[in-house]
């Protein structure tokens, strides 16, 4: 209202170019002032406050809030607002046609908000200029935005150059942006972009679609196919070959498990790279390497390709590859048993991930980060990590699964049942260390309904994979069903399996000793047992693993009680006093609980017992809440200690106390005053 009739009229303009605007572009569309009339209009509006100069080149202007923006803006009708945008797009093209790159998202802006008026050709033309502009500054979302604007456009029917453009570049742009089984759909745009380019007789954009990298997501389907059209479409062992050959290789390792083959296509890509001068072949070539040398179970030639991949991507400045090599560096030394390495790595590939804006890159490198603190014990840190990936991804069945593992380790399945029942609708992958984690809560809780959720069908398809790496997975995953189900024939010859397999990785949950320790305790192999116990623990003391030692000495400790005809109880009290250290420190709810029974047990076989008939402190627990009418789930649930050790404790009772069932026990309970009448 303190603003003049033709200052707002001049504004009205301004506010259909945009929140910010420049004096150049106003004037040409307010001819009919002189630049000195218009200057005086400008300052009006600057002295009361609607406007504001804002930095930059060209005297440029901004509305100091967005509300006084829109209420210029919609004081005009819609059919003037929409020739005004024309109007603007002219003066742009006008003003500006000897550097309009500068100046397409405003180009294509204003083309859309002109769409009834504009000329098709045009507004294609600016999305894909636009939408090209957005993906070299990592805007991936604008870029998906842009592009998709032109395609809608264009309409369903067309199959010309710019559609093919326009697929090409939105599949780029969600190359980066999905995860999970999302990243299909990018997979699906460009096997469409590469059909249209291939129709349209255009071979080399075809070749430049096959030869895009896509994250290496193991559910991916349909790559390794449109790279081998690719090759079709260019001569054997040239430059362009190599670059095929470089995603080649990765993409037959994973859809087709090849080792052998995929590594030889890698081999002959960086030959084809030295012998071309080309570091960006060579760089893409290694990272794909050090990921198939990574799951043949050769950790220390993986970091040493993907070390080398680092440099080159840092000369190169290529984000892609910067982020993903990192990567590998991480992965390389957690499959060693280096955490600490491992954690220092995955921080650098989350750091490329978050300047590239892939959010796949970023979900990898938070949930390695996150399974890293769950190792070593730090709870908080790996809730928080969970917490961010999972706000990005919130059904990522990897991130559910360590967070499972976290709540259960501090607060039993009570705490844990939460993200128990997120997995359950989740989409899950056992390659990925759902299944490991999962089987692992279901061994340690004597929870066997946990396991429907591990699809041990596919785990058992890949014991026969050619990668070492995904057989030793799949045998920790069967191998621990094995342990809750306590089927001894099972154990046997997972054991067995892992015993002949020397190429496994250190990096896990549960450490491959101490699976085998079990296993051998299961199969009835005790000569085996206490050597892959010692192992184990020198293995997690090395890496700092603390709460895998925790339980370590506890299940270790246990097996003493029944190994032989005496007991070892200094050796056993060695391991209470570690482990229960540990627990405590840790708060690991749990394990302090079944500490405290192997401290009864110890305390048994010194003193006499203070209980009638050589019951222990614990048994007389349980048998207060069996006597109170509590089934052995809910008592295992308040006690916070597995089922499987309930029903070892009330069978304890029955023949301690000569009871025949619950009742008898109940009734003895009362008549020896361990529960009030």
């Amino acid at each position: 209202n303190k603003l003049s009739e033709e200052c707002n009229q001049v504004l009205r303009v301004a506010a259909v170019m945009g929140r910010e605007f420049d004096f150049a572009l106003l004037a040409a569309l307010n001819r009919e002032l002189s630049d000195d009339a218009l200057l005086d209009l400008v300052e009006e509006a600057t002295t009361t406050g609607a406007i504001r100069e804002a930095s930059g080149p060209n005297e440029r202007y901004e509305f100091t809030h967005a509300l006084i923006q829109q209420t210029l803006a919609e004081e005009l009708t819609a059919g003037r607002r929409v020739r005004l945008h024309i109007r603007i797009i002219d003066a742009l093209e006008t003003l500006y046609a000897d550097r309009l790159d500068e100046h397409v998202a405003e180009l294509a802006h204003h083309c859309a908000d002109a769409e009834t008026i504009v000329s098709q050709d045009k507004l294609i033309h600016y999305s894909l200029l636009a939408g090209e502009d957005a993906l070299s500054s990592y805007a991936f979302e604008e870029a998906i935005a842009y592009f998709q604007r032109g395609l809608d456009a264009q309409g369903s029917e067309s199959e010309d150059r710019q559609r093919a453009d326009l697929l090409f570049g939105i599949g780029r742009a969600q190359a980066v942006t999905l995860v999970d089984d999302d990243l299909q759909v990018a997979v699906n745009t460009l096997t469409n972009a590469f059909d249209t380019y291939v129709e349209l007789g255009d071979s080399d954009r075809a070749v430049a679609v096959a030869e895009y990298p896509i994250p290496s997501a193991p559910q991916l389907r349909g790559v390794a196919r449109l790279i081998e059209r690719a090759l079709a479409l260019v001569a054997d062992d040239s430059h362009a070959a190599g670059r095929l050959l470089s995603r080649q290789g990765l993409w037959i390792w994973i859809e087709q498990s090849d080792h052998d083959t995929a590594a030889r296509v890698l081999e002959q890509a960086l030959a084809i790279a030295h012998r071309e001068a080309d570091r960006q072949l060579e760089m893409w070539s290694l990272v794909n390497l050090a990921t198939v040398q990574l799951m043949q179970a050769s950790p220390e030639r993986s970091f040493e390709s993907a070390r080398l991949a680092v440099g080159l991507a840092e000369e190169l400045g290529d984000l892609h590859a910067l982020a993903q090599a990192h990567q590998f560096q991480a992965y390389s030394r957690f499959a060693e048993g280096d955490f600490e390495a491992a954690d220092k790595h995955a921080g650098e590939a989350l750091a490329a991930a978050e300047r590239l804006g892939s959010q796949h890159r970023v979900v990898t490198a938070i949930h390695l980060r996150a399974r890293i603190a769950a190792i070593l014990g730090d709870w908080n840190r790996a809730r928080l990590l969970s917490d961010r990936g999972l706000v990005l991804a919130p059904t990522e069945s990897s991130l559910l699964s360590t967070r499972v593992l976290v709540e259960y380790q501090c607060g039993g399945i009570s705490g844990a049942e939460r993200f128990i029942k997120k997995l359950a609708n989740a989409e899950l992958s056992w390659r990925r260390g759902t299944g490991i984690s999962i089987a692992i809560v279901a061994h340690l809780s004597g929870r066997q309904d946990l396991l429907d959720v591990i699809d041990s069908v596919a785990a058992g398809e890949q014991i026969t994979s050619s990668s070492a790496r995904l057989q030793h997975l799949a045998r920790v995953v069967l191998g621990l069903i094995a342990l809750a189900r306590q089927d001894q024939q099972a154990a046997t010859e997972h054991y067995m399996a892992l015993m002949s397999n020397t190429l496994v990785h250190k990096g896990q949950e549960i450490s491959a000793e101490h699976l085998k320790a079990l296993l051998a305790r299961a199969a009835g192999d005790a000569d085996s047992v206490e050597s892959h116990f010692e192992r184990a623990r020198k293995d997690c003391r090395r890496s700092a693993a603390r709460p895998e030692l925790a339980w370590i000495c506890a299940e270790y400790a246990e097996t003493l009680f029944t190994l032989g005809d005496t007991v070892d109880l200094p050796k056993i009290e060695e391991l209470v006093n570690e482990g229960a250290t540990i627990a405590r420190d840790l708060g690991m709810k749990p394990l302090i609980g079944r500490f405290a029974d192997l401290e009864e047990q110890l305390a048994g076989h010194r003193d006499k017992p203070a209980y009638p008939d050589g019951l222990t402190s614990r048994e007389v627990e349980v048998l207060r809440l069996l006597a109170a009418g509590r089934t052995n789930q809910q008592i295992a649930d308040e006690l916070v200690i597995a089922i499987n050790t309930v029903t070892t404790h009330v069978a304890n009772i029955l023949g301690k106390t000569g009871s025949a069932n619950r009742t008898g026990a109940a009734a003895y309970a009362t008549q020896k005053g361990l529960v009030e009448a």
